[in-house]
């Protein structure tokens, strides 16, 4: 499928501090899945995804940009404030979306950050989502953000985007990891470290993980073997405490393997589907 099959869509949502006019993209037919970027990207990283004629045959793909990130607006008055992603807050994006796309029961896949919500959807919020998938899921992590990352004095775009290029596995394509830097060149200042200091404000779901039901809510959990922000240690603690997660460490990838690497990515990721699609 060519990207240019790929349509391109805004919706309005009405949340906490204001309304936003949200962009997403969208592909395939079937049960939806929800896609989720990283901190401080936007929806493009899921473009090899939604081009890729197979799956799009069983499902259907939405990607969004959140609220301040690619083609979405901020919210409300945001030049009076220092941006600061919450765990609540991500949670309601995201519920919003599900509603005004009017998705029932939608799978959710994310990655990194998006990775880390989507356990908090599975145990809080069961009726919503019908199955989860995290690439690089972690139940708890701390210290990633750095006050480097909102310093005046240096160019915190370009110290971004170096960083995630170095996230990306050795033997990934250059051209395709370059690819994820570019986007993170674009992020609008102080995004990317409002979304890292997600991690070390109010998110733990460690406690949360023996509540999920994987009857109901089934979770798959794929994380690269060089992913050193969500190491496969972390990922094997998280499903060690999920009932009947479906966990794969896949060799030569990195933290971003939806773009880095997405051929090396899609056999583990069919497998994940095949699994979270058991749900009702």
């Amino acid at each position: 499928m060519p990207r240019s099959a790929i349509a391109g869509r805004y919706v309005d949502l009405t949340l906490d501090g204001g309304t936003a006019c949200v962009y997403y993209e969208e592909s395939g037919s079937g049960r939806p899945v929800l896609c989720l970027h990283t901190a401080g990207a936007d929806s493009r990283q899921w473009r090899h995804l939604l081009s890729d004629d197979a799956f799009a045959e069983r499902f259907r793909f939405i990607a969004f940009d959140l609220p301040f990130h690619g083609r979405s607006d901020p919210i409300g008055e945001w030049w009076t404030k220092q941006y600061r992603l919450t765990a609540a807050a991500y949670v309601a994006w995201i519920l919003a979306t599900i509603e005004a796309l009017r998705l029932d029961r939608p799978l959710v896949l994310g990655c990194s950050m998006g990775a880390a919500i989507v356990l908090r959807l599975a145990a809080r919020h069961p009726d919503r989502v019908g199955g989860v998938i995290g690439l690089g899921a972690t139940a708890h992590t701390s210290r990633r953000y750095h006050s480097l990352l909102d310093h005046p004095g240096i160019d915190t775009s370009m110290l971004a985007a170096t960083y995630t290029l170095g996230l990306c596995a050795p033997q990934s394509p250059l051209r395709n990891a370059r690819e994820n830097m570019w986007l993170y060149l674009q992020g609008a200042p102080g995004v990317y470290a409002g979304d890292i200091a997600f991690f070390d404000g109010d998110w733990d779901e460690r406690s949360a993980l023996h509540s999920i039901d994987p009857t109901r809510t089934p979770i798959a959990i794929v994380t690269g073997e060089y992913d050193y922000a969500a190491t496969p240690e972390m990922a094997r603690e998280a499903a060690a405490q999920l009932s009947e997660a479906y966990l794969e460490i896949v060799p030569e990838l990195g933290h971003f393997p939806m773009i880095e690497n997405y051929p090396r990515l899609r056999p583990a990721l069919a497998r994940a589907l095949d699994h979270v699609s058991r749900s009702a």
